[in-house]
């Protein structure tokens, strides 16, 4: 009776370490498919009783998406670039400001 437990615990605990396995690759496919995008809204949320106003505003005006009415003016928006040029906030700068 007892060797039928053991195999049968074993063959449980053998199920329960595959769906744990499964649990956390579907996790890591989800993590790796997030974009900044998708999580901004909820870094925003979770720091800005933290911040003053003008850092959060700091935040908000080095990631806006160019191409915006401005303002004041006429024209667009500029998308902020990096020191190679790419699209995005530097993020030296962005650094110096969090």
């Amino acid at each position: 009776m007892k060797s039928v437990r053991i195999k049968l615990a074993a063959a449980q605990a053998e199920r329960d370490a595959k769906a744990a396995a499964t649990a956390a690759e579907l996790a890591e496919q989800a993590r790796q498919n997030l974009t900044l995008a998708e999580i901004w809204p909820i870094y925003i949320s979770a720091r800005k009783h933290k911040w003053s106003v003008g850092h959060l505003q700091n935040h908000m005006t080095l990631t806006a998406i160019g191409g915006e009415p401005t303002r004041r003016g006429k024209g667009l928006t500029v998308v902020a670039t990096d020191a190679a040029g790419a699209g995005g906030p530097d993020r030296r700068a962005r650094s110096s400001l969090a």
